[in-house]
């Protein structure tokens, strides 16, 4: 939150219009977390609002070598998931795929079928970023099986994937 607080300082002088989005996107990101994430599920509407709030405050923080995608389905269904379950994918694709002065993608799609909804992330890996990890734990991904294990049991499916220049998340989870 600060460092996004300082990015629209900055955003005030040099483009207001900016800046009036950016609080707007922060203030939808406060409610979220400090209301609708306390509730056992969210309407996948309100996560994916979410979503976009948090890409678009982080495009705030990276320059334009940062190419950012995503594939969202236009019609939404009004189903039910737990809050926040794709956002510590989504921060760790920012934190370990984003490095300067390099170009860097990350990669956001959600595909909803009859039963099941998809979620893959990708992110590029520099070598120096990917040095710079090697010693990390992936405490993120490990808390994220557990908490996948206590909300559908065995009932989801999470592949991870480390190629040389990306890495993917594709979760799977009942709908």
């Amino acid at each position: 939150f600060m460092n996004t607080l300082n990015n629209i300082h900055t955003l005030i002088n040099m483009d207001t219009g900016k800046a009036q989005d950016a609080v707007e996107r922060l203030s939808t990101l406060m409610r979220y977390l400090l209301y609708d994430s306390a509730q056992n599920t969210i309407e996948l509407k309100k996560e994916i609002e979410f979503i976009y709030s948090f890409i678009s405050l982080m495009k705030l923080r990276h320059s334009d070598e940062v190419e950012v995608t995503l594939l969202i389905p236009n019609d939404i269904p009004d189903i039910k998931i737990p809050p926040m379950l794709f956002i510590s994918l989504l921060e760790n694709a920012f934190k370990h795929g984003v490095n300067y002065p390099m170009k860097s993608f990350i990669y956001f799609e959600i595909q909803i079928h009859e039963k099941t909804l998809n979620c893959i992330i990708k992110n590029s890996i520099h070598k120096t970023v990917a040095n710079q990890f090697d010693g990390y734990s992936g405490i993120g991904l490990n808390n994220l099986k557990k908490s996948l294990n206590l909300l559908y049991e065995h009932n989801y499916k999470l592949d991870i994937s480390h190629k040389e220049n990306e890495f993917e998340v594709n979760l799977t989870i009942p709908v």
